[in-house]
């Protein structure tokens, strides 16, 4: 059940959108800064920058999709007056 005046997410568009910038500096800045021995990790660190811009849009096209969505209820309504405001037509 969604509350009226909220879309269908659980969470706010700006919290995506700071979560996509969190991501793409973790993985592209932070990730390759650390020192790493294993060879299977500095294969998953390359992975990281490779997968950062790519991960980045996908949050970023979902912030705009929360940004702009108008659920269904409000669209309907939006245009019409109040039923006690509406006059009877006899």
């Amino acid at each position: 059940m969604t509350v009226k005046g909220k879309s269908g997410s659980p969470w706010p568009w700006w919290l995506t959108l700071m979560c996509a910038a969190a991501l793409y500096t973790g993985l592209k800045y932070l990730l390759p800064a650390l020192e790493l021995n294993n060879p299977f990790l500095r294969e998953m660190v390359e992975l990281g920058l490779l997968l950062a811009p790519i991960l980045t849009i996908l949050l970023l096209l979902l912030a705009a999709k929360q940004l702009y969505d108008i659920p269904a209820a409000e669209q309907e309504d939006g245009d019409r007056q109040p039923e006690e405001e509406q006059p009877e037509n006899q």
